[in-house]
């Protein structure tokens, strides 16, 4: 189930193709605003991506009736190299990982247009969050689209809003949610359910790049398989930081 924390991490860039709602006294559409973010935001990834290495701080809470009963912290080195990110694992809870090895990192935050096919946008309001002024548009999910992977029954059911910096078409802010329960697991195997899935995903800039600086994801799940039935209810929060920069350009 741990796939299902990445994969609502690899959701915090969303994409719209049609619709077009009152602007509040700017000429865009919601429609051309997500695209200009998402030009602005796959030239930031890429130059970030090819000029840093950096640390990912992984924390995850397991909870029971509310109380964290078990912590755990991870800490990576990530790099890219050959238009591929590679993580290595450095610390486990405080410890040195001295053994550790770079492995190809898959949870990834993704600009892909394709994630952005599967919502309708509308545009809300405008607001200030962190002193930039913001529009913020709404999402919620197309329906009827297909599901290829296990993981799209998340990402086809996630509804949100999205903040936008308007003079920089930058990322400031992402908050989404399960709309319904859905199932997760392999039929006829192992029975499973996602109960919950909400997060919230926070934007920043290096040298004036967009970069994200922190992910915060909560889910719940059910799993059933023969005699091994489990609920799990956790949080996951991982904190971009330390970034060294290379190849200078």
């Amino acid at each position: 189930m741990g796939k299902t924390g990445r994969l609502c991490i690899a959701v915090c860039i969303l994409f719209s193709l049609g619709g077009r709602n009152p602007t509040f006294g700017q000429t865009l559409t919601p429609d051309e605003i997500i695209a200009k973010f998402l030009e602005k935001a796959r030239k930031d990834f890429l130059y970030i991506g090819d000029n840093y290495i950096h640390e990912e701080l992984e924390i995850t809470d397991n909870l029971k009736n509310g109380v964290v009963t078990e912590r755990g912290e991870k800490l990576f080195i990530v790099k890219k190299e050959e238009e591929s990110f590679y993580k290595k694992l450095v610390a486990k809870d405080g410890v040195p990982a001295d053994d550790s090895k770079f492995e190809l990192k898959r949870e990834i935050v993704s600009i892909s247009p394709g994630f952005f096919k599967r919502y309708f946008f509308a545009l809300e309001r405008s607001e200030v969050f962190e002193g930039r002024k913001c529009w913020v548009l709404s999402f919620k999910p197309r329906g009827n689209f297909p599901e290829e992977k296990r993981e799209d029954r998340i990402l086809n059911n996630l509804a949100g809003e999205i903040w936008i910096v308007q003079n920089t078409f930058d990322l400031a802010r992402i908050t989404f949610r399960l709309t319904r329960e859905v199932s997760y697991a392999w039929p006829g195997f192992v029975g499973g359910k996602a109960r919950k899935v909400e997060g919230v995903i926070i934007g920043g800039l290096i040298n004036g790049y967009l970069v994200v600086n922190s992910v915060r994801v909560e889910y719940e799940y059910s799993v059933r398989a023969l005699f091994w039935p489990k609920n799990v209810h956790l949080i996951k929060t991982i904190r971009y930081q330390n970034y060294e920069r290379r190849n200078p350009r």
